[in-house]
């Protein structure tokens, strides 16, 4: 056998270099030569062997092959005769040099031991176990050779090939020792070990004893990968060629599945179950739809099996995990018994006691329909799968079976026939749960739940004035829910949990014309007017507050025509301006109230911006474009334009609208130059005709702060728009009005980056409310805006204008040593430029403790330099570069340094360490104190450990574990230098 040489196609470059997951990707260890040619002579003549030997030593191998040549008498084994009396000799030799770590010889060495498998045939059988041993230790060693790797599994497939009658009457003991590669956590050695051993696999007689005693050392194997080394065993046992699959797969799939059904323990048929489930992917992946039958048709077989037998839910929970894959995969288009898979689906359904399945068989239901129902045409039937599999499901009504089958029934709310052919079932499965005798909140939570996001999805919240309400399912048959759900909307007086505010999603469309309201639409709106005058307010609140508002507009819109301006005003100042809920609520109010035509509305206009200033500058262009809502209301009354040369009155554009127009085009590939094209049209010079007359100047800077605010956008092919337009505004703006506005954008980037998250502080109902907020109100999630970024783009727009900045250096000075001091310890940098940047900047100074060492400093920050630099630059006082008179100013520079070294990239990490420690060795103690107050000082801090071990109290350190808070910790980008350091 030749070495392995990379088969150049014609036209390709033989030179090109070929990735190592590109060489393992072509090779197969499950493909073996079917004879070994000889070179020229006889077989009387020659041997395997010794055409091996001979072709091997006109290639040059190094000694490692030479020395394995002087162990062997290879010139007399020319003759079978003599290769088998030498055969103890020459295996030894093998087994030794093949047992030597690093050997060149490898891939010669295997291929010879390949000749003397094929010459020796049966006579080769007692070393046979000591041979795999030593092939399976190399291959653990050498999983980082390709051509290792193909020679020693073609070695394992041939021995398999040659002695499979014997080797298949102990495959248990062959996979024992194959385990290690089955288990190993290189993906490409557990797949060539699956494609040596799915020989014998096919040649076995006992396939599900063989099985089994796979499931069980799965199960009881360590080694976490060994589950899918199994997995790609039995897919290979079943693989055929160009995405077929091989004659006996119905035989060889039935017996792998039957075996693990036929496990008693239930956790080793859990395990025999994940590995079936990764069987079942890979085939998917692997054949196309005109082929999957031949896997497909065996599990539905077994279905129908199982079904006549009464068989218990534990096996029929194995097919339904096996069939689901089918489904879900490539988007179910390889499957093609759907038809099949229904009517199995329903005779399950029938079944009592579903709830064994767990979630299983609901799962395979939602996503069979889901995917398939276009191919079905029979609605009775499906109605029958749903409304029994349900009701057989909650024959024990608790928790988790009501959480099941109602997010069963919510993963199908997208089906065309849900609202007609299957609210009827669901109404039978509340009467069953309502009526049941432990029936209470815990039970009604998923319930009300449900139908949340069934309202929403079917009637979403809308921005404008709401439209007639018109139901959309029939409520006749929900009595006993509706009398739920009234006495959670009257709990709402006394607390506002989370089945309240579920329940008022659902309450305006359980009733089918006004005379069926009852009085609870009365408490609504009582706590509506509480709850706008209130001066208070949480997320959990405005939530509860925008709900009343919509329901009472939807159910009688003449109670909030009374609601006034002020009433929105009022209620904008008393609350966080950041909220989409408040913002929506205000603008609900101003939609409806019959005082908006009435008032002066310039003056209002001025009102509603100064209160709505703050959310102008929100990361979350949902509330920029609330407020811009908010304030066209009243805009919209006014006139914008100016008087021509002629004495008439032309009309412009507000400049309003189209900052609304602008928040309303999504900033994606698509539509940002829309979206630029729109704030473009914002130039200073035409305010005065885009602006109402008589306008305040607070009003004028409102397209400035929308404008900077674009660079929350996650859009960056926007940001360079949003850079020239304010480049536009410097040149024409007021510098204090520019100023003001920048400043205040500075100033946010500045509060948001060093205060403490607000999450961190919310409190456990505040919590729970945006757990609702997920669960129904996605859509007001608020962004958590990049203030780093954000910061960034406006220092990157001061370099177009740096007067203004000159012209508030107080200011920008403050800000800059901020930033050093609390973020970046730029001498400290694991980036030797920035530490020369700043080193340059205390230069600057002119300090005589540092200036007159700058060059040892620039050597440090010059990685070719680096080993020189800090050999010169002694601090041993023996032979100290540094006077006596400077030292103390200059080493907490020196340590910052050598501090932020320690991360730089050019020597390795353990290198570089023991340099800058030789180089503290010179140190005195309390200039090492003054270097591990660099390295541990801020974790000293935040865990509030004393540095002197006789001032810490022993009751500190035992108790430090229980009272630390983890959120009050350092971020891991601080933290990574300590980590790397005490590794």
């Amino acid at each position: 056998m030749i070495k392995p040489q990379t088969i150049i196609p014609d036209g390709k470059n033989p030179f090109k270099w070929v990735s190592f997951n590109e060489q393992i990707s072509r090779l197969n260890a499950g493909v073996v030569s079917s004879r070994l040619k000889l070179l020229g002579e006889s077989l009387d003549q020659e041997t395997h062997f010794f055409a091996a030997v001979t072709a091997w030593n006109d290639k040059d191998y190094g000694d490692d092959y030479r020395a394995f040549l002087d162990d062997i008498p290879y010139d007399e084994l020319a003759s079978y005769a003599q290769l088998l009396h030498y055969k103890d000799e020459i295996f030894e030799a093998l087994q030794y040099h093949l047992s030597i770590e690093n050997s060149k010889a490898y891939p010669a060495l295997l291929d010879i031991a390949i000749s003397f498998v094929v010459d020796l045939k049966e006579d080769f059988f007692p070393f046979l176990w000591a041979f795999f041993d030593t092939v399976i230790a190399l291959l653990e060693r050498t999983r980082a050779d390709a051509v290792v790797l193909d020679v020693g599994f073609k070695a394992l497939a041939n021995l398999f090939q040659i002695h499979w009658r014997t080797v298949t009457k102990s495959l248990r003991k062959v996979f024992v020792r194959f385990s290690p590669l089955f288990g190993s956590s290189t993906v490409y050695i557990r797949r060539f070990a699956a494609e040596a051993f799915s020989f014998l696999l096919r040649k076995s007689q006992a396939i599900p004893k063989l099985c089994q005693f796979l499931y069980e050392q799965a199960h009881e194997a360590d080694k976490r990968h060994i589950k899918d080394g199994i997995s790609q065993l039995l897919f290979n046992g079943i693989k055929g060629v160009h995405k077929q699959f091989q004659s006996r797969t119905a035989e060889l799939l039935k017996d792998f599945i039957q075996s693990a059904m036929d496990l008693e323990d239930q956790a080793v048929r859990d395990t025999a179950m994940e590995i079936l489930v990764n069987v079942m992917t890979l085939c998917c992946q692997w054949t196309s739809v005109e082929y999957s039958k031949d896997v497909t048709s065996v599990v539905m077989n077994l279905f129908g099996e199982q079904i006549n037998r009464k068989s218990p839910e534990s096996q029929l929970k194995i097919l339904l995990n096996l069939i689901i894959v089918w489904i879900t995969t490539k988007k179910g288009n390889n499957f093609t018994q759907q038809l099949e898979l229904l009517e199995t689906l329903k005779g399950i359904s029938a079944k009592p006691g579903l709830q064994q399945l767990d979630y299983v068989f609901l799962n395979v239901v939602s996503k069979t329909l889901c995917t398939y129902l276009s191919k079905f045409s029979d609605p009775g039937t499906i109605r029958q799968i749903i409304a029994g599999g349900c009701l057989n499901y909650l024959q024990e009504v608790n928790v988790a079976t009501v959480s099941s089958v109602f997010s069963f029934l919510q993963s199908i709310l997208n089906l065309g026939i849900f609202d007609i052919w299957c609210t009827s079932s669901v109404a039978k499965v509340l009467d069953l749960i309502i009526e049941s005798p432990g029936f209470n909140d815990d039970l009604l939570r998923p319930i009300l739940k449900f139908f949340a996001v069934y309202t929403i999805k079917r009637r979403p919240f809308l921005e404008g004035v709401s439209e007639e309400r018109k139901p959309f399912f029939d409520t006749s048959c929900f009595s006993k829910f509706r009398e739920q759900v009234i006495q959670k909307v009257k709990a709402l007086l006394n607390s506002f949990d989370d089945l309240g505010i579920y329940s008022l999603v659902v309450y305006p469309w359980l009733w089918g014309t006004w005379s069926e309201i009852p009085d609870a639409f009365l408490d609504m709106k009582k706590l509506m007017n509480q709850l706008l005058s209130s001066p208070s307010s949480s997320e959990r609140t405005a939530i509860v507050t925008y709900l009343l508002v919509y329901n009472v507009e939807l159910l009688d819109c003449s109670c909030l025509k009374s609601l006034g301006v002020d009433d929105a005003l009022k209620y904008l100042k008393a609350h966080d301006v950041h909220d989409e809920f408040i913002l929506r609520t205000a603008f609900k109010i101003l939609s409806i109230s019959e005082e908006v035509p009435k008032v002066d509305h310039l003056s209002k206009l001025e009102e509603f911006s100064t209160a709505l200033k703050s959310g102008m500058l929100s990361p979350s262009g949902s509330t920029r474009r609330w407020i811009l809502k908010i304030l066209n209301v009243f805009d919209s009354y006014l006139q914008h334009g100016h008087v021509d040369e002629r004495g008439q009155f032309v009309s412009s554009e507000s400049a309003l609208s189209i900052l609304l127009q602008a928040e309303e085009t999504p900033s994606n590939m698509s539509c940002y130059r829309t979206r630029g094209s729109y704030l473009r049209k914002l130039s200073f010079n035409l305010f005065e005709r885009m602006f109402p007359e008589g306008c305040s100047n607070e009003l004028k800077k409102i397209p400035l702060t929308l404008v900077i605010a674009q660079l929350f956008e996650r859009f960056t092919p926007l940001w360079p728009m949003a850079h020239d337009i304010v480049k536009d505004y410097v040149k024409l703006m007021k510098f204090e009005d520019f100023w003001e506005v920048f400043q205040r954008a500075l100033d946010l980037a500045k509060r948001e980056i060093y205060e403490e998250m607000r999450l961190d502080e919310v409190e456990l109902n505040e919590m729970v409310a945006d757990e609702v907020k997920n669960d129904i109100f996605d859509f007001c999630k608020k962004p958590k805006g990049d203030f780093f970024t954000f910061r960034t783009q406006l220092f990157q727009m001061l370099i177009h204008f740096p007067g203004y900045a000159k012209r508030n250096d107080q200011y920008m000075v403050d800000t800059l040593i901020d930033i050093y001091q609390e973020e970046y310890f730029l001498l400290r940098g694991s980036v030797p430029e920035l530490q020369q940047a700043a080193f340059n900047c205390f230069l600057s100074y002119r300090y005589p403790f540092l200036n007159p060492y700058a060059e040892y400093f620039n050597a440090l920050f010059d990685k070719k330099k680096f080993h020189n630099g800090i050999i010169h630059f002694s601090i041993d006082e023996s032979n100290s570069a540094v006077e006596s008179t400077h030292r103390s100013e200059l080493i907490p520079y020196l340590m910052k340094v050598l501090n932020g070294q320690l991360m730089v990239k050019g020597y390795s990490y353990k290198t570089k360490t023991v340099i800058i420690m030789n180089h503290l060795a010179g140190s005195t103690s309390s200039e090492l104190d003054v270097f591990f107050d660099e390295i541990f000082g801020l974790l000293m801090e935040y865990t509030k450990l004393k540095r002197n071990i006789n001032e810490q109290k022993i009751e500190d350190v035992c108790n430090f574990s229980e009272e630390y808070d983890f959120t009050n910790t350092l971020s891991p980008r601080r933290l990574s230098r300590l980590v790397s350091l005490t590794n």
